[in-house]
């Protein structure tokens, strides 16, 4: 049957101690916080795992849940979701892991590891509640969000700034949305790289998603376009756009963009747009073009607000009857 839990704590600090609950068909409730409610804790080096058996069943973390540096691992057939206090955090490099086969994540309170990694896996789709971060490190922390059937809405992701770090978003079948109120970004992290995997678009024309990084990568199979904004400068690694809507829409804010690999957008509809930016005249805002750029069926803008450079692999090719090439620099 179904299990709440008031309090787990494995409270050897010199210990490496794991705590492990599961049922073999019933769903997992980690109890809100109360007078002797207090979540599920180690002080030692050891893990914690929930897993919920049986069809339906779901994991609810109502309140914390707290490794040193162990691993973490939440599974369900159901449902896995986070609310209020319900914050998942290792205070070291723990491996952070959230799986429900069957169903959706939601994930409404912070989860933080310090240059570990988190992962996120559901079949129906992953939703970041407005103002909920995930934070893996400043330092070579990997995040990963798979949904395989719905979309993914994020809210706000932390990955590298010192060195490294990755955030892979990934809806098979559906698509990636900013989830986050204003214009913040929704992944940050100077030195990270963004690989992007959607099949229904990822970021919209009236909201692009936001981010904050090094590179970015994507493929977009069947419709919704590629729409994102980004704060300094960035260097796009392999970006393929197809399906229904074969739109690219890339501008930096403040700093230069580089296209570093091929950016085929073979939809049968799709304007390509490229585009820097600069907060002021100090920004170094060119656009390097050192790979092909080409729209089956849209025109392609390319605009800098310092110089545009085209390599010798760098060719723009609008195929389609009647559209456009429109590369204009302000430096120039």
């Amino acid at each position: 049957g179904d299990v709440r839990v008031d309090r787990l704590n494995q409270a050897a600090a010199a210990q490496n101690s794991a705590i492990t609950l599961m049922t073999t068909a019933g769903t997992v409730t980690v109890a809100p916080p109360a007078a002797g409610v207090a979540g599920v804790t180690t002080a030692g080096g050891g893990a914690i795992a929930l897993p919920a058996a049986g069809a339906g069943r779901q994991v609810v973390v109502q309140n914390v849940i707290t490794a040193v540096a162990g691993a973490i691992t939440l599974t369900a057939d159901g449902r896995v979701s986070s609310t209020g206090s319900g914050v998942i955090s290792g205070s070291g490099a723990s491996i952070i892991t959230l799986t429900s086969t069957s169903a959706d994540i939601s994930q409404g309170s912070d989860i933080t590891t310090v240059n570990g990694s988190v992962a996120l896996s559901a079949s129906t789709g992953i939703t970041m509640t407005d103002g909920v971060q995930t934070n893996a490190g400043a330092s070579n922390g990997v995040v990963s969000y798979i949904t395989a059937t719905g979309n993914l809405a994020v809210s706000r992701i932390l990955v590298g700034g010192t060195a490294g770090g990755t955030v892979s978003l990934t809806a098979t079948a559906g698509s990636i949305t900013d989830n986050l109120t204003g214009d913040t970004p929704n992944v940050v992290g100077d030195t990270a790289t963004l690989p992007l995997v959607a099949g229904a678009g990822a970021g919209t024309a009236a909201a692009p998603l936001r981010s904050q990084g090094s590179a970015v990568g994507a493929t977009i199979t069947s419709s919704g376009g590629l729409h994102l904004r980004e704060s300094t400068a960035l260097t796009t690694n392999a970006v393929a756009v197809g399906g229904s809507d074969g739109a690219i829409t890339i501008v930096t804010l403040d700093g230069a963009l580089t296209v570093g690999a091929a950016m085929p957008g073979t939809g049968t509809l799709g304007h390509i747009r490229l585009e820097s930016a600069e907060s002021d005249e100090g920004t170094a805002a060119s656009v390097a073009l050192n790979a092909e750029v080409s729209a089956a069926s849209g025109s392609i803008s390319v605009l800098s607000a310092d110089d545009l450079g085209i390599s010798s692999s760098g060719h723009v090719w609008a195929k389609g009857s009647g559209q456009s090439l429109d590369l204009q620099a302000a430096g120039a």
